[in-house]
């Protein structure tokens, strides 16, 4: 959160353009960021919610069929029938169900944040470089929820462009730009202004 107010701060007091336009992109990345995982925690409530129903739906269930056995008439237990025991115990003999117990509540709730957390930690940064008119390196891999920094070392500007509409970043001189990978496929991209500055990237799941 730090970033994005520093960003906010500098979209309403910086004069400069390029400035302002630098902190806005910054704003939208952490922004989307941000929105992912609060999607990911709040997927994680609803199937806490949903589990805790199941569990207390089982538990009631239980109690019922406790409660209808004791309360059973005297002649359907087997301590009442006639024969010998063995005997008896072969007749009233019911399959056994395993009980599988489930998690509390807070207990699942807690690894599944831990499992968004640790989906952000593991979400990398590459860097991809324009220079000299040439995108290096002129086929990357990352994967979906990475970060790709676009460094632009030339004194003109440069785009990332992609013919599906996957990516278009503008990278003003000297400057640089993030942007987070939302989905997997092969992005094949050049510069707008440029057209013989052209790489691909292979977002991976």
């Amino acid at each position: 959160m730090i970033d994005i107010n520093a960003a906010k701060q500098a979209m309403s007091k910086a004069s400069n353009k390029e400035v302002k336009a630098f902190a806005a992109d910054m704003v939208r990345d952490h922004e989307a960021v941000n929105k992912q995982a609060l999607d990911l925690v709040l997927f994680a409530n609803e199937v806490a919610y949903h589990k805790d129903r199941q569990q207390r739906a089982g538990d009631s269930a239980h109690s019922v069929g406790q409660q209808s056995r004791a309360q059973g008439p005297a002649a359907n237990r087997p301590e009442d029938l006639s024969g010998p025991s063995a005997a008896r115990r072969a007749r009233c003999r019911q399959p056994e169900v395993t009980e599988v117990p489930m998690l509390p509540r807070r207990t699942l709730v807690t690894a599944l944040a831990f499992d968004a957390l640790a989906i952000a930690a593991h979400a990398a940064t590459s860097e991809i470089v324009m220079e000299n008119l040439v995108i290096a390196p002129a086929q990357a891999t990352a994967h979906v929820g990475d970060t790709v920094e676009w460094i632009n070392k030339d004194i003109f500007a440069h785009t990332a462009t992609a013919g599906n509409g996957d990516i278009d970043v503008t990278v003003r001189p000297k400057k640089t730009v993030t942007s987070v990978l939302q989905k997997a496929g092969t992005i094949e991209y050049y510069c707008r202004y440029h057209p013989n500055m052209r790489a691909t990237l292979v977002v991976e799941p």
